[in-house]
């Protein structure tokens, strides 16, 4: 029930004013769940708590459509962009975010939405390998100088354990 959880969000953040909304990972994965007028009615009950409440779908390049945005335009604040070098998939090259980050960036600026840039920093999927400090310090750089120049709301990065072990006393997230 998102339309419930929305608005114990939107609760909570009357409280803790850094949590502004809400943002749902891999959103296409579940189009039938989240169509578009469900979308809205889960962000106007977040609204209704909290006027300032926000929702951010978590999109990759394949979903970056004009089609796909038009519908959700509406329903949406802005966009996580999760970059991963598609169609390769990885998280080694980053040759292809400048051209798919300013597509992005010109996408959602013409929709009057905002654009989050998500680096990934640790291994993705099927991907074992961690991706390098080079390919992090130019991925984020990049997507900080667009921050700056007012294309991009935010930068974030992500890094997730997923073995189930705890990390080691070496591991540096910084």
């Amino acid at each position: 029930d998102y339309v419930r959880i929305a608005k114990g969000i939107a609760r909570l953040s009357l409280t803790y004013p850094n949590l502004e909304g809400l943002a749902i990972d891999d959103f296409t994965d579940n189009l039938a769940l989240f169509t578009p007028e469900y979308v809205g009615r889960m962000r106007e009950a977040g609204r209704e708590v909290n006027p300032k409440f926000q929702f951010f779908p978590l999109l990759y390049w394949r979903s970056m459509l004009p089609e796909f945005l038009d519908k959700y335009a509406a329903v949406i604040d802005g966009v996580i962009f999760a970059y991963r070098d598609e169609p390769t998939v990885n998280t080694h090259r980053n040759a292809s975010l400048r051209s798919q980050l300013d597509a992005a960036e010109g996408l959602m600026r013409v929709r009057g939405k905002a654009l989050v840039l998500m680096i990934y920093c640790a291994p993705l999927g099927r991907i074992p390998i961690p991706p390098g400090v080079g390919y992090v310090r130019e991925s984020v750089g990049m997507g900080l100088r667009d921050m700056r120049a007012g294309k991009l709301t935010g930068v974030v990065t992500y890094v997730l354990n997923k073995s189930g072990s705890p990390d080691s006393a070496a591991a540096n997230y910084a």
